[in-house]
């Protein structure tokens, strides 16, 4: 699992003018957010099924969310649709595991970020599915 999210993580990071961060956004020394925008991404740790001849489980899901993160409404959009095509139908290449393509599942409505102090942030939140086998 972590080397899936791993490669979800080398293909947002691979795309110009997009910053990511992983599980967190950092805080400055001021306590203050890093500049906007930027994109968080949080993976669950895998839903694991399937059955192999050697009785081994044979394919995990993942799940990744990505909120994109940026000084308006729009900016996040921005943003968001950015991230989306860096991974949407992307097969990513992992040792190990035959990948799907990333299939996009869920969105949430662009909004105001109200646990953010001292600045205006606006967030955008798309749920992926990244599935493989192992090869």
């Amino acid at each position: 699992m972590k080397a899936l999210v791993a490669a979800v993580l080398t293909e947002l990071r691979a795309t110009p003018n997009l910053t990511v961060y992983d599980g967190y956004v950092p805080t400055k020394a001021d306590g203050t957010l890093p500049a906007l925008p930027y994109v968080a991404v949080y993976a669950d740790t895998g839903n694991i099924f399937g059955e192999g001849l050697d009785l081994t489980s044979t394919r995990i899901d993942v799940t990744v969310w990505v909120n994109a993160s940026g000084q308006t409404a729009e900016s996040a959009r921005i943003i968001a649709e950015k991230a989306r095509g860096a991974l949407l139908d992307k097969r990513l290449t992992v040792p190990g595991w035959e990948c799907f393509p990333i299939r996009y599942l869920a969105t949430q409505p662009v909004r105001r970020d109200d646990d953010v102090t001292g600045q205006v942030v606006f967030l955008a939140s798309d749920q992926y599915r990244l599935s493989a086998d192992r090869a």
